[in-house]
């Protein structure tokens, strides 16, 4: 799903639709400790939070961008606002890659992510629709491709 919002984000960059795309993107999944203790680090943060975003030091080739999520602090907001994991993950993917992209907070960063969570969502519903053709179920609909994917 990250690949997949990556080549959309360099789609879009091409396109003269965002700063900046990264080379690549690494993922870092941490718990809340190890969370609480980059955020203090890298934002003079107290606590978790769901995900940071650390761009490519500089734009040349091969520049890889990070993200560091929270597993944990997904699993919570996902209860909270009602969403599968993985809609919400999509969500914080696209989050952090418009970060990584060169946006700040704003209606242009939302229009952005927006563009990326729904390519993620996209990517989901694909690879599980193929699993339901490798297994033999049809008919399968989206919420069934998030349960499975």
């Amino acid at each position: 799903m990250l690949l997949a919002m990556r080549r959309k984000a360099e789609s879009l960059f091409r396109a003269g639709q965002c700063p900046g795309c990264p080379a690549a993107v690494e993922l870092a999944v941490l718990g809340d400790g190890a969370m609480s203790a980059l955020n203090r680090r890298a934002m003079g943060v107290a606590g978790p939070t769901n995900i940071l975003s650390f761009p490519a030091a500089d734009a040349s080739a091969g520049a890889r961008a990070s993200l560091a999520l929270s597993s944990a602090a997904l699993a919570r907001e996902s209860l909270l606002y009602g969403q599968h994991p993985l809609e919400h993950l999509a969500r914080l993917l696209a989050h952090g890659m418009a970060h990584v992209c060169g946006f700040d907070h704003g209606p242009a960063m939302d229009a952005f992510a927006g563009e990326l969570e729904a390519e993620g969502l996209a990517f989901l519903a694909e690879a599980a629709a193929e699993g339901a053709e490798e297994t033999g179920s049809a008919g399968a609909t989206q919420g069934d491709a998030l349960r499975h994917a």
